[in-house]
């Protein structure tokens, strides 16, 4: 039953923008007719049952009715934790951190001041830590250090090197190519299910700024919580906005889940990069940030890998036996050869919408960092003036190095 329903799945074609229209009102990428629905005060509220389940996604979505029939039945019949937990379960936690991208969102300031191109994870715009170094720190008040993977490339090794100090080979997975957030994801997840296969797991990138560690956390814990009341959901934290920045990634939440203690709703749909008249509509509606934060029961994950990018997915099954192992190195090189470069957002998330959530984080400055703007910006309202010279932005292979 379950392979034929795979075999469905391959041949349903994905729901189309057209057919979106005809069915559910107007396309979910056609930005003038969801504009045009704000200005007639339908906003969010008017969208149907089965237009919540839908994600706007230029590569479309997994069949409308296979997700439907996932819900019912199919996490527990693949054995991948979509069971039910009793009251007051507290899973086994960990966290996979992103470290492996090149990172140049900073602009040229950076790069000119480190005297060559140098990853934002391993850059510290204040205090002596990296951002890299930072997120660890942050997913240490929550998580046991043994816990918490970190994903790196090789290429950046004379970068991460001097920050390894007091980590074992386990918290650590080195890339030997950067295959986009996807890959980088799986590989995490498989390591960590060598040491914790029944946790539930927090997706943290290591290249933003939060001005409250405590209280980010706190939101994050309230993932987790949610997680083991509802082991089927993949909870993204949504920022509370502050502005219009039409260069975000935003979220546009639906309805709260019945039966939910923590303030969680259900996604509506993304919006990647929208307009700049777009996104002063959706700061007004009460959408959300996208912080790229991710909860979800570590079995779900693989799941969603599973249905997704089943390829890619059965590439790394087939070396699982060998992580941890003096073979791991050649094998995972054999396998990041052969494949394709895929981002976790776009071809994992958007392309399985049933069960994704969103919780706001409020009460928190937040900053992606992707453009020096930001940097400027969050410079001067936090009250520290570090000038674009070279003793403002250390690289962590250069002077100040810890």
């Amino acid at each position: 039953m379950i392979f034929g329903l795979f075999r469905e799945a391959r041949q349903l074609q994905p729901i189309t923008a057209k057919e979106v229209g005809r069915d559910h009102g107007p396309p979910l990428h056609d930005e003038e007719a969801v504009i045009e629905e704000f200005e007639e005060g339908r906003g969010c509220a008017s969208k149907s049952k089965e237009r919540i389940r839908l994600i706007a996604s230029p590569a479309g979505s997994v069949n409308q009715h296979f997700s439907t029939r996932i819900r019912g039945w199919f996490w527990t019949g693949l054995g991948l934790g979509g069971f039910a937990m009793a009251e007051g379960f507290h899973s086994e936690r960990a966290a996979v951190i992103l470290a492996g991208g090149n990172g140049t969102g900073f602009g040229a300031s950076p790069r000119a001041m480190a005297g060559e191109e140098v990853p934002q994870q391993f850059c510290r715009l204040w205090g002596k830590h990296t951002l890299l170094e930072q997120t660890r720190h942050r997913a240490a008040l929550l998580l046991e250090p043994s816990r918490i993977m970190t994903v790196l490339t090789a290429k950046h090794v004379r970068f991460y090197e001097p920050l390894l100090s007091g980590m074992s080979d386990e918290q650590v997975a080195v890339q030997p190519l950067d295959r986009g957030t996807a890959p980088a994801i799986l590989y995490g997840l498989m390591r960590l299910k060598k040491i914790a296969p029944d946790s539930a797991v927090v997706l943290f990138p290591s290249d933003y700024f939060v001005g409250d560690d405590g209280g980010f956390m706190r939101h994050v814990e309230a993932a987790f919580r949610a997680v083991d009341a509802r082991p089927e959901e993949t909870i993204l934290l949504g920022i509370e906005p502050t502005d219009p920045d039409p260069n975000y990634d935003w979220i546009e939440p639906g309805q709260f889940l019945t039966n939910q203690c923590e303030p969680v709703r259900h996604v509506l749909r993304f919006w990647e990069k929208p307009a700049p008249g777009m996104a002063q509509r959706l700061l007004l509606t009460g959408c959300l940030w996208n912080s790229f934060v991710v909860v979800a029961r570590l079995s779900t994950f693989l799941g969603l890998f599973l249905i997704t990018l089943p390829e890619l997915y059965h590439a790394f099954t087939t070396i699982e036996s060998e992580l941890g192992t003096s073979s791991e190195g050649a094998r995972v090189q054999r396998v990041y050869s052969r494949i394709s470069p895929a981002n976790f957002s776009n071809e994992v998330l958007a392309r399985c919408p049933i069960n994704l959530a969103v919780l706001q984080v409020n009460g928190v400055q937040w900053s992606d960092l992707g453009e020096p703007r930001r940097v400027t910006k969050l410079l001067g309202t936090s009250g520290v003036h570090l000038p674009w010279d070279s003793t403002s932005i250390r690289a962590a292979d250069g002077e100040g190095r810890t």
